[in-house]
């Protein structure tokens, strides 16, 4: 944002970067403005005052005055884009959506004053790979160091971007998705000794990260916060069992899901896994024998999701989980879609558990008794324990 020669409204200007979180330099700025005529300052208020009442959608007379706005040459080709609290805050290209983007939108994007309010930018298949993730870390030590979620897929960047782009940085991130982009054992070991230690939620989905990757993400103090962590289709069992071996002590969801533990599932029963509350383990190919390893004499109290789909699990396993139903006293979703439940099964869990979501769709073995037993335990919009996957 500039201001044609206000220095006034400069300074203030300079006040809100200073304190990006503090709704009352943003207030002081809109006042000045307003006092100019400038309806940039009745944004400010009104936007602030919705963030105030915790209201998500944009109202009509929000929408009316950022039509009025000068066009922006960086909203103009980006997919999606929006303001919070009178700013530029969120900026999305997506080149699966369109094939428009190029490297040099992105490049005008960083050049630009609107960058410095940006706190959450997603890059979704866009050309550049190495020089992209430069421009990017670059970026981050000057317009986008106040960034806080950064998504970055499909943009093959390699490990050797990630350590462009996390070598020195100094942004806050809280978010970081860099799945689909070809990163393997040494990508993970940048991010295990670089990432901010602000970082709550990583996503590395459909990677290529090997034991030692696994084992330094595990084992880096730099995650201490991270509480969320993603690695669909992105390790071996092998890996998963270094995985393991570390510790991450905030470390509440999991998904590890079509990793092909198939065999070596056994592994599970030395994992600790008391910290988590939510465990994706879909499609694994684990059977009972592998689910019972993982409920075999673990800690698993505070685990309230726990999705274990696609896993050939039969009769059997179900039963055993059932068993230990006191050990996971927390539970309230579970997702066993396409393992063949029976009826059996179905009682077994709506016996053992108190459930407010079950997913049970896909291949099943339910009788039509079966079917409507489920169906009025749960209404359709609880029958789909749904992944929450990134």
């Amino acid at each position: 944002m500039r201001f044609q020669g206000d220095g006034r409204a400069e300074d203030l200007y300079a006040a809100v970067l200073a304190a990006m979180d503090d709704d009352a330099p943003r207030l002081v700025l809109a006042d000045h403005l307003i006092s100019k005529g400038d309806p940039r300052g009745d944004l400010i208020v009104m936007q602030c005052k919705r963030g105030e009442l915790g209201l998500a959608l944009e109202t009509a007379d929000e929408t009316t005055i950022i039509a009025g706005l000068p066009e922006s040459t960086v909203t103009a080709r980006c997919q999606e884009w929006a303001m919070q609290r009178g700013f530029l805050d969120e900026v999305v290209f997506d080149n699966t959506a369109t094939h428009g983007v190029a490297f040099e939108d992105v490049q005008r994007l960083v050049a630009s004053p609107e960058a410095e309010t940006i706190t959450s930018l997603t890059l979704r298949a866009v050309d550049g790979g190495h020089a992209l993730a430069r421009l990017i870390g670059d970026a981050m030590r000057g317009s986008l160091a106040r960034l806080r979620k950064l998504k970055i897929s499909r943009c093959y960047i390699t490990s050797a971007g990630v350590d462009a782009l996390l070598a020195s940085c100094p942004a806050p991130l809280e978010e970081l998705v860099l799945d689909n982009n070809g990163i393997s054992d040494g990508g993970a070991r940048t991010i295990a000794e670089h990432a901010p230690t602000t970082l709550e939620r990583l996503n590395l989905s459909h990677n290529e990260i090997g034991p030692n990757g696994a084992q330094a993400l595990t084992r880096s103090p730099r995650l201490a916060n991270l509480h969320s962590l993603w690695l669909v289709r992105c390790l071996s069992w092998i890996s998963v069992k270094g995985f393991f071996t570390g510790h991450l002590p905030s470390l509440r969801k999991l998904d590890i899901s079509w990793s092909e533990l198939g065999e070596w599932a056994s592994f599970l029963t030395h994992v600790k896994l008391g910290h988590l509350e939510d465990l994706d383990l879909c499609g694994n190919a684990i059977g009972d024998d592998g689910l019972m390893a993982l409920v075999r004499g673990h800690d698993m109290g505070n685990l309230r999701a726990l999705r274990i789909g696609n896993n050939r699990l039969t009769d059997t396993g179900i039963e055993f989980l059932c068993r230990y139903a006191r050990e996971l006293p927390n539970l309230r979703t579970l997702l066993v879609e396409n393992n063949g439940i029976t009826d059996r099964s179905l009682d077994l869990l709506l016996k053992s558990f108190e459930l407010e979501s079950l997913g049970i769709w896909g291949e099943h073995a339910l009788s039509p008794e079966g079917l409507a037993r489920y169906r009025e335990a749960f209404p359709s919009k609880d029958r789909r324990a749904r992944r929450q996957s990134r």
